[in-house]
């Protein structure tokens, strides 16, 4: 992550210390971390790709949220998808939000192979009794530059498919 040649490591912590962290290496295995995106502690953060969205050679950080299952299960207007861009300098901005109740996984790549990055999304507590679709969202860019994706879902994810 700093480009020293030793290997860091990024990971997400959920709960009470919500975010994306990385320990970077310092001699002799030993780690120095620091908090990379902080999250409020109920935001449900549950899994993270790390990406070079706008080709800069920079690592940016995707973020699924949506872990509804502890206390409260109604839905939350902050669950979803979340796009930080690296500055460079591992400062991460907030660039994009795409909501979706209840994300609880998401998967980067060129699924259209037309030279961008697109997401999937999986939603493990769709809310079905409302007609949501949201089980399984396919975001296809359309312009990164702006941000703007089209979303797909499939049928059967009305049925938990």
């Amino acid at each position: 992550m700093n480009r020293d040649g030793k290997k860091d490591i990024v990971a997400l912590f959920a709960q009470g210390r919500e975010g994306i962290y990385v320990f970077y290496q310092t001699d002799n295995l030993e780690f120095n971390v620091e908090p990379l995106v902080l999250m409020p502690s109920e935001s449900g953060s549950s899994w993270f790709e790390l990406l070079d969205f706008n080709n800069d050679g920079y690592p940016d950080i995707l973020l699924a949220n949506g872990n509804n299952a502890d206390y409260s299960r109604f839905l939350k207007s902050y669950h979803g998808i979340w796009l930080f861009i690296n500055n460079g300098k591992n400062e991460f901005n907030e660039e994009w939000f795409y909501p979706i109740n209840r994300a609880t996984r998401v998967s980067v790549g060129d699924f259209d192979m037309d030279g961008d990055i697109e997401f999937v999304v999986l939603s493990f507590f769709s809310d079905f009794d409302k007609g949501l679709e949201e089980g399984f969202v396919y975001l296809e860019n359309v312009d990164s530059s702006n941000y703007l994706f089209t979303s797909y879902t499939s049928e059967k994810t009305k049925s938990g498919n």
